[in-house]
């Protein structure tokens, strides 16, 4: 797992354990406005894959 730390971010890979918490994000319409559309859950998980 890949991970990159600064003073103020942590950043690692995403792991499909992730997938309920990015899906809140990334099925939601306005947080996805400039999207084709919000995805489902599995797009959500293609997009973890």
């Amino acid at each position: 797992m890949k991970i990159i730390e600064t003073e103020r971010l942590y950043l690692r890979e995403l792991k499909m354990d992730d997938q309920n918490e990015l899906s809140k994000v990334l099925s939601d319409p306005e947080s996805m406005q400039f999207y084709p559309h919000p995805f489902n859950q599995d797009e959500v998980k293609n997009w973890i894959s």
